[in-house]
């Protein structure tokens, strides 16, 4: 085998190991985060303060309309990233984020902001969060925590190769 591949990398006769299927196998046989491969970035989970400093996030009661907008370096269209709006104080996503390659995002990380959506503006639940401090470990396990800001108590952010 020649050792280059992500499902067998290695060099000089020694036992090949698999990179899985985040990671490169460079020509020194050793596996790593390919920096040039693009990312999406995507919000996939939050938890919502109970209230908002002492108010209702909604004036009926019922939880925040949340939704999530990302932006990533290089990209300049600041609604691209926006996830749909859902009525919860533990929200899901499934869409918006944006894309960046591995060295744009360890480089500069991205930004982050969590908003409730009302009928006459939108309120923030928190400020812009600059996301910096990206790993290798953050790109294999596929996801980083982003640390309490505001009225957002959790938020997972989802790393998916593309």
């Amino acid at each position: 085998m020649a050792g280059t591949s992500s499902s067998a990398c290695g060099l000089g006769g020694e036992t090949c190991q698999s990179c899985g299927p985040v990671l490169a196998c460079f020509s020194d046989g050793a596996c790593g985060l390919d920096e040039l491969r693009v990312w999406r970035v995507q919000p996939v989970s939050a938890t919502i303060a109970g209230d908002n400093s002492g108010r209702y996030w909604d004036p009926d009661a019922s939880p925040p309309d949340v939704f999530a907008t990302l932006g990533c370096p290089g990209e300049d269209d600041d609604t691209g990233g926006q996830t749909e709006v859902v009525e919860s104080y533990t929200p899901s996503w499934s869409t918006g984020g944006c894309f960046a390659t591995a060295q744009d995002l360890l480089d500069r990380g991205f930004g982050v902001q969590l908003w409730d959506q009302d009928a006459f503006g939108d309120e923030s639940i928190t400020g812009e969060i600059s996301v910096q401090g990206l790993v290798e470990g953050h790109f294999t396990a596929g996801y980083m925590d982003v640390q309490a800001s505001g009225g957002m108590l959790t938020l997972r952010i989802a790393l998916q190769p593309q």
